[in-house]
């Protein structure tokens, strides 16, 4: 889906669900009802060449959401996105699908300056968008589903498409001089992913190149994800430890350490992923309720200055911090009380929450683990070179085993191409610490050596595998080599 949700919102007007959806249901209903060649070719297409292996259950069921999005005329009714559903007695109309477009923009809007950030979403519109440039098979297509759009359902392709779609007209809400001090982290690397994986277009297919770029979209969202839950978590952690010892103070060290990638990651290649993911998620849904209500107690009882709330600067943040801190102290019942009111409201939100709405922490992990993932999980092994594994994939060919992290090969050629992008020998070391900015870590032993094998299978290798962290790695993307 975020591969349609990245065309849809860099080339289209707003679209809504339900256009979508309908289109898909129309268009594939019309196709089959024709008796043209083209129609009935373009529809055999659909159903068979361009659809993600699904069972057979799902593939009845929703005739055009599996269609693979590879250009932008198919994601006009491909892949619609997930709608929520409303809770009883909810009477507000609003759309409460989610919509990953200006998710994919907001994690995009740390990467660069604000006044750099227009250039870079025109780059990314203009590639996405099929040319003269793009492959033979492409060109023809887009011609075909256009022609399908226009005749039978009346859409003009030229018409929806908005040449400012690309703009995002927001800043990061985390000050530049604050991204400049944070060393690793997701945004460091997302852009310059992206735009490497840009710059092989002209090398290689359609398919392969969008390919590339959702490998780089699915991981870079995800890891802003998982790095944003993380600080909220390290922060918790670090605070109420404070406020417990009753000595020392919080300092500018302290907050920017919260704010890097841990040097561990978060995933750990080979893990068991959903065990992992499932208490890291719950123990950051705590913690947002835990600061949450230390702040409406402290706005509730506490004489604090204003200013004490005012987090605009990593400056103010600590100096907020260490007030805190200081009314604590000056109040050694506030504590214990406040835990023991936490504790109980806690109890009863829990019930509440679970009863009437899904768990944020679930939400949050199913959005990791299908971003990850490939989300139609290849049920049989004749299937299997359809699954790209971006990040997560089943220990075996079962949809019931563990999902592990590993890597699959797109993702990896991908990462490899940013690599040698900033440097013009790529080391193994290099791809690790990519991997590393994304929140992924390879412990060293087995794990590692199954790492490397999998480089040298997919031929990322161009040096001794006994070189360990020095083995020198190869992009393989134009250089004549066939790309999976």
């Amino acid at each position: 889906m975020l591969s349609a949700e990245l065309q849809r919102e860099f080339c289209f007007q707003p679209l809504d669900d339900a256009f979508i959806q309908n289109t898909g249901s129309r268009l594939l209903k019309e196709l089959r009802k024709s008796q043209s060649a083209d129609d009935v070719w373009l529809s055999h297409f659909f159903d068979v060449v361009a659809r993600y292996p699904v069972q057979s259950r799902q593939a009845a069921k929703h005739d055009i959401a599996y269609v693979i999005p590879f250009i932008p005329s198919i994601a006009l009714f491909s892949t619609p996105r997930r709608v929520t559903k409303r809770n009883e007695g909810d009477t507000n109309e609003q759309d409460r699908s989610w919509k990953p477009g200006p998710f994919i923009k907001e994690c995009l809007s740390y990467c660069l300056p604000t006044e750099q950030l227009d250039a870079f979403f025109k780059e990314i519109q203009t590639a996405v968008q099929v040319s003269d440039e793009d492959d033979l098979f492409a060109r023809f297509i887009t011609e075909k589903t256009n022609e399908a759009l226009q005749e039978h359902l009346d859409i003009r392709i030229t018409d929806k498409i908005f040449s400012e779609a690309y703009r995002h007209g927001k800043e990061c809400f985390m000050p530049q001089a604050v991204r400049d001090r944070i060393a690793v982290a997701p945004f460091k690397r997302f852009a310059d992913d992206i735009k490497a994986v840009l710059s092989v277009k002209p090398f290689v297919s359609r398919r392969q190149f969008m390919a590339m770029l959702e490998a780089v979209m699915r991981i870079g969202t995800s890891a802003h994800v998982l790095w944003m839950c993380n600080i909220n978590r390290r922060l918790e952690k670090d605070l109420f430890a404070l406020f417990n010892s009753g000595e020392g103070q919080f300092t500018e060290a302290q907050l920017f350490d919260a704010l890097n990638m841990p040097s561990s990651g978060i995933l750990s290649y080979g893990m068991n992923f959903q065990m992992r993911m499932k208490e890291f998620f719950k123990a950051y849904e705590r913690s947002t309720k835990r600061l949450s209500f230390l702040l409406y107690r402290l706005k509730e009882l506490a004489s604090l200055p204003r200013e004490t709330y005012d987090w605009s600067s990593p400056e103010a943040f600590v100096k907020s911090v260490n007030d805190i801190n200081g009314y604590i102290k000056a109040n050694p019942t506030f504590l214990a009380e406040y835990e023991s009111d936490f504790s109980r409201h806690y109890l009863d939100a829990i019930k509440k929450y679970t009863l009437k709405v899904d768990c944020q922490a679930t939400h949050l992990l199913r959005f990791v683990q299908t971003a990850l993932a490939q989300n139609n999980q290849p049920s049989s092994e004749r299937y299997s070179r359809y699954d790209q594994s971006y990040l997560l994939r089943h220990r075996t060919h079962s949809n019931r085993s563990a999902v592990i992290v590993n890597a699959g090969a797109v993702t990896l050629m991908a990462l490899v191409r940013g690599c040698s992008c900033n440097s013009s020998t790529v080391l193994l070391s290099n791809l690790i610490d990519a991997l590393l900015a994304y929140g992924v870590a390879i412990p060293p032993g087995e794990t590692m050596e199954t790492f490397k094998m999998q480089l040298r299978e997919l031929g990322l290798t161009i040096d001794s595998p006994d070189a360990e962290s020095g083995m020198v790695l190869q992009d393989i993307v134009g250089t004549g080599e066939e790309v999976v």
